[in-house]
C-alpha cells in the first residue's frame, strides 16, 4: 500500500537543534523585514550600508545573511535525510516479496487497491495542513510566536472535528458497500477481508492526517532535519511491524495495520513531544482558536486541496481503473514494476521536500535569484535521476526482479518506458509546483493539474479494457503533453522568474497577498 501523503516521522529520543548559528557582531545588525523587489531585476535593494570602516568586524549585510542560514538549513535537512531515508528504500525491497509471499498476487493486488482508495480520504483535510506551512513561514519572517499559535490551535480543533466525523462516517458507510463488486478478486479469503481492511486503512489515513501537523510545522519553521529524525523512527517501527505481521495470521488487515499503524502510532508521539517539549509556545489551547485566521488558511488551502486531490486523480486513479477493468493480480505487476521508479522518486523528495519552506523565505526576502538557482538544480536532479532508473529497468529489470526476490512478475519494456515517461514528467512538474506554492500561485495550478488529472482518468478508463497496464500507465504522460507539460512552465515564468527578467514583481504580489 502506498504510503500517505504527509507522513510525520516521529521520535523517541530527544531531537537536538543542529541548525548552526550565524554570527554577526552586533546582535541587532540582522534584519527580520522582507525585503522589497528590485523594479527590474528581481533581486532584493541592498540596504543603505554605513562606510566599511564604520562598519563591526564580522558585519554581514542581511540578504547574505539570511541567504547563509537558509542554505545551512537546506544541507542540514539533506545531511539528515541521507541518514534516514535510505529505510525508505530498504522496507520495500524487504517487504514487497514478504507481502508477496505471504498474501499471494491476488490479495496482493487486493493490498495495493485498498491503499490507492482510502489514500483519497487525505483529501478530508481540505489542503489546512498544507496551507499552514506558507501562514508559518510568514509568521516566521516576522517573528510573530502569537499569530503562529492561533494558526495551530485553530487548524488543530478543525482537524480534530473533521478526523472523528469521518471515522464515524467510514465506520457507518464500510458494512453496506458490496466490496466485491469495487475489486474484482478470485480469492474468497480475500473478499472476506477486504470490508475490514478498508476499514482498518480508512481509519489509519485519517487519523494519520490530524498527527500530520507536525511536518507543516517543521517546515514553516525550516527545521525539515527534525522531521527527518522522527521519519527514520517512524519507518523503522514501521519495518519492524512488518516484518513481524508475516508471522502471524492476520493476514490483509494485520498487513494494513503494520504498514500504517504504526507510523499513526510514532506520529502520535511526535505531535504529543512538539507541543510539550520542542515547541511548547505552540500549544494548541481553546482561547487561541481565531475564526479569522482560520478561514485564511482555508482560503488558501482551498487551492491546495484542489491540486493535491488532482495529483491524485493522476498517481492513485491508475491503479483503481487497472482493478476494475483489468483484475487484481494486474495490480500486483503495475505496482512492484512501479516501485522501483517510486524508491528513487523518494530519493528526488528527499531533496524537494525542504525546499519549499526555504522558496517562500526567499521569495518574501526577495532574493528571487536564490530561488531560480535551486528550482534549475532539483530539476535537473530530478530528470537525471529518473532517465537512470529508467534504463536500468529497461535492461536489467529481470535481474533486478531476481535479485529482489520477486518471483511471478514479468518485465514489460513498453510499461517501463511509459513510467519512465511518466516520472520524468512527475519530478519536473513537482519542481516547478513546489515553487508555485511557496509563492502562493494556486488558482493557475488548479487549472492545469486539475484538466489533467480529469483527461487522465478519462483516457485511462478508455483504453484499460484493450490496452490493459501498459495504456493506463501512458495515459498519464499522454494526457500531460496536453495540459501540465506546457502550463507549469507558462506559470513559472508568468508568475515567479519573470521579476528576475525586469518585469513587473508578480512573485513578490502573491507573497504580499499571503502576507496581509
Amino acid at each position: 500500500m502506498s504510503e500517505a501523503p504527509n507522513e510525520i516521522p516521529a521520535a523517541l529520543a530527544p531531537v537536538v537543534d543542529m541548525t548552526p548559528a550565524v554570527e554577526v557582531a552586533p546582535q541587532g545588525m540582522v534584519s527580520t523585514t522582507p525585503l522589497p523587489l528590485h523594479a527590474h531585476g528581481g533581486a532584493a535593494c541592498a540596504a543603505p550600508q554605513a562606510p566599511a570602516s564604520a562598519q563591526p568586524l564580522g558585519y554581514m549585510p542581511p540578504q547574505d545573511d539570511h541567504r547563509a542560514l537558509r542554505t545551512s538549513r537546506l544541507k542540514w535537512s539533506i545531511l539528515t535525510s541521507l541518514l534516514t531515508k535510505p529505510l525508505a528504500f530498504v522496507a520495500p525491497i524487504i517487504t514487497v516479496p514478504l507481502f508477496l509471499k505471504y498474501l499471494g498476487a491476488d490479495r496482493y493486488g487486493l493490498f495495493e487497491s485498498i491503499g490507492a482508495l482510502t489514500v483519497w480520504l487525505t483529501l478530508t483535510n481540505a489542503g489546512l495542513t498544507l496551507g499552514l506551512i506558507n501562514k508559518l513561514t510568514d509568521c516566521h519572517v516576522s517573528g510573530d510566536r502569537e499569530t503562529a499559535r492561533r494558526y495551530v490551535t485553530s487548524l488543530i480543533f478543525v482537524l480534530l472535528g473533521s478526523t472523528l466525523v469521518v471515522s464515524l462516517l467510514v465506520t457507518l458507510i464500510v458494512p453496506a458497500v458490496n466490496w466485491s463488486a469495487v475489486f474484482r478478486s478470485d480469492s474468497v479469503l480475500g473478499r472476506r477481508e477486504t470490508p475490514w481492511a478498508v476499514w482498518a486503512a480508512s481509519l489509519a489515513t485519517v487519523w494519520g492526517l490530524l498527527v500530520s501537523v507536525p511536518q507543516a510545522i517543521y517546515a514553516g519553521y525550516q527545521e525539515n532535519h527534525r522531521n527527518n529524525i522522527w521519519d527514520g523512527i517512524s519507518k523503522a517501527v514501521t519495518l519492524i511491524a512488518c516484518i513481524a505481521v508475516v508471522r502471524t495470521s492476520w493476514g490483509l488487515v494485520g498487513v494494513i495495520l503494520a504498514a500504517a499503524g504504526s507510523a499513526v502510532l510514532i506520529r502520535t508521539i511526535n505531535i504529543l513531544v512538539l507541543f510539550t517539549w520542542e515547541k511548547p509556545w505552540l500549544l494548541p489551547l481553546p482561547r487561541y482558536f481565531d475564526r479569522a485566521l482560520l478561514l485564511g488558511t482555508m482560503k488558501q488551502g482551498v487551492g491546495l486541496f484542489v491540486i493535491a486531490s488532482s495529483a491524485l486523480g493522476i498517481f492513485q486513479a491508475d491503479k483503481l481503473v487497472i482493478s476494475h477493468f483489468v483484475g487484481a493480480d494486474a495490480v500486483a505487476q503495475y505496482s512492484i514494476i512501479g516501485r522501483p521508479f517510486m524508491l528513487v522518486f523518494g530519493v528526488y523528495s528527499m531533496v524537494l521536500s525542504p525546499l519549499w519552506p526555504a522558496h517562500g523565505e526567499a521569495l518574501r526576502r526577495g532574493d528571487v535569484d536564490w530561488a531560480r538557482r535551486a528550482l534549475l538544480t532539483s530539476m535537473t536532479f530530478g530528470w537525471l535521476a529518473m532517465l537512470a532508473c529508467g534504463t536500468v529497468m529497461f535492461f536489467f529489470g529481470d535481474l533486478v526482479l531476481r535479485v529482489w526476490r520477486v518471483h511471478g512478475i514479468a518485465v514489460s519494456h513498453s510499461l517501463v518506458l511509459a513510467m519512465t515517461a511518466v516520472f520524468v514528467l512527475w519530478t519536473w512538474m513537482t519542481s516547478i509546483s513546489v515553487l508555485l506554492n511557496s509563492a502562493n500561485v494556486l488558482r493557475a495550478q488548479m487549472w492545469f493539474i486539475g484538466l489533467h488529472a480529469l483527461l487522465n482518468v478519462i483516457v485511462a478508463c478508455l483504453v484499460a479494457p484493450r490496452y490493459g497496464t501498459n495504456g493506463v500507465a501512458w495515459s498519464i504522460s499522454l494526457t500531460g503533453i496536453v495540459t501540465s507539460a506546457w502550463g507549469y512552465p507558462w506559470m513559472l515564468r508568468r508568475y515567479v522568474l519573470r521579476p528576475a527578467r525586469g518585469a513587473a514583481p508578480a512573485a513578490a504580489a502573491n507573497v504580499a497577498g499571503a502576507l496581509a
